[in-house]
């Protein structure tokens, strides 16, 4: 459903981090479930910094 909106995707079972990059400078990080059901145990920070958002960028399409 997010595809045909348009959002980019990317998936990588290679690597253990749990984040969501939106425009390419805003990351939402932690072990928050996005698009499910989260609990009281379920946690996340929110990081604005262009340079970073970058990096795992490079990090997820490599």
């Amino acid at each position: 459903m997010l595809k045909e909106t348009g959002t980019n995707i990317r998936i990588n079972d290679s690597l253990t981090i749990d984040a969501a990059i939106i425009d390419k400078s805003l990351i939402w990080y932690g072990n928050v479930y996005y698009l499910g059901y989260n609990t009281n145990e379920n946690n996340t920070i929110r990081i604005d910094d262009l340079t970073l958002a970058e990096n795992i960028l490079e990090e997820l399409y490599t």
